[in-house]
């Protein structure tokens, strides 16, 4: 962890809502006198922290984005992805590629901690004072770094320690979230959000998942579980059924339970995601795996909205590419229902996770300072 005073990190804090002021903007917006606030702004110049330039007579500050940067790593059900986060949250540097389709754990890690290394390496990173932060998919205790439950899509991902595995491999430090509550994160930091404190985001992809913020704060409830909505029970008949892999739900409504019972129904195998092609071809199987999709989607939403009233919920994930097959549908019954929520597509699916991290990271390594105006 990095400490700032308190005054810096009032000052800190203003420049990175209002990106630059002068000292005499930073003194009215502010609590701090003016000698104060020329004493704090010179300091965190001198350090590098914050940036001088003039704008006509006038002097202005920003924040440094060069001072430092944070490491984000998303792994999802079917991508992995590297970004670099400067200290202005600037995307500096990404790559992406498929998940790897080892089985094992172990081979598992060992390749992520070598594609890992030659990313920083690539992109220049100085791994001395680099921060590693994970946005994983499972239920994860954020504080142990445990991954506590995996998921059908992961191998052997659950009981063990990511942090304390990942950080003795790269020597630095590494903190882990769950993937769909750091998306949520990245989304509020763009203040997407600003009028709503009550927000849930949901993840349709290989697997079904969400995160929720509740009177603007994140929700992760008493043992990280708050949000597996893949485990909702969607009838009575669940009830009798053990759901330790993939989830009721998700058995509806994830492209892997969706291409699971494709394959159950017609014998042929079937690739994930290419479910969206045999609808358009009127596939009879196909159309009613989708229909009952809609109608276990618009169930889950419901029983969210009864149980934390949100005011949006946002969608993303593979599944999403394909929302002009159901979005109206979906609002259609929502409205038929009496259900009074606005529902969007994400509209940047692909940096969200990772920012989200980036900011959970400069959050453990700077406490004092709030990239985002919600309690994470």
């Amino acid at each position: 962890m990095h400490y700032f005073s308190k005054s810096e990190a009032v000052v800190l804090n203003l420049l990175i809502e209002k990106e630059s002021l002068s000292k005499a903007g930073v003194a009215s917006q502010s609590n701090l006198s003016k000698p104060t606030v020329s004493k704090v702004i010179d300091s965190l110049c001198a350090r590098k922290v914050l940036l001088e330039q003039k704008k006509g007579s006038r002097m202005l500050y920003s924040i440094n984005g060069g001072f430092d940067n944070v490491l984000s790593v998303e792994i999802n059900a079917t991508l992995i992805r590297f970004a670099v986060f400067d200290f202005t949250l600037t995307l500096k540097y990404s790559t992406q590629f498929n998940k790897y389709t080892t089985k094992v754990r172990e081979a598992f890690f060992n390749t992520l901690c070598d594609d890992i290394k030659a990313f920083v390496k690539q992109a220049g990173i100085n791994s001395q004072t680099m921060l590693v932060s994970v946005a994983t998919a499972g239920v994860v205790d954020s504080l142990s770094g445990q991954i506590i439950q995996g998921t059908a899509n992961f191998p052997e991902w659950q009981d063990f320690n990511l942090v304390t595995e990942m950080s003795s491999r790269l020597s630095c430090p590494v903190i882990v979230e769950n993937n769909v509550r750091s998306y949520l994160i990245g989304e509020c930091s763009l203040h997407r959000f600003s009028d709503n404190n009550n927000v849930v985001v949901i993840c349709l992809d290989a697997g079904v998942g969400s995160a929720m913020l509740c009177s603007g704060k994140v929700l992760r409830g008493s043992t990280n579980r708050a949000g597996e909505i893949g485990f909702m029970m969607t009838s009575r008949e669940s009830l009798s059924k053990p759901w330790a892999v993939r989830g009721a739900l998700e058995e509806h409504c994830s492209l892997s339970g969706m291409k699971s019972r494709y394959e159950i129904m017609t014998g042929k195998e079937l690739s994930t995601g290419k479910i969206f092609d045999l609808i358009e071809q009127d596939d009879l199987q196909a159309d009613l795996l989708f229909s009952e999709f809609i109608d276990y989607l618009c169930i889950a939403i419901i029983n969210i909205v009864s149980v934390t009233n949100p005011e949006r919920i946002i969608l993303y994930g593979e599944t999403c590419k394909y929302h002009s097959f159901f979005l109206d549908k979906i609002r259609k019954i929502l409205q038929l229902q009496k259900i009074s929520v606005d529902i969007d597509i994400s509209t940047q699916p692909g940096v969200m996770a990772t920012l989200g991290a980036a900011i959970l990271g400069y959050k453990v390594k700077y406490p004092s300072l709030n990239h985002v105006n919600i309690e994470i």
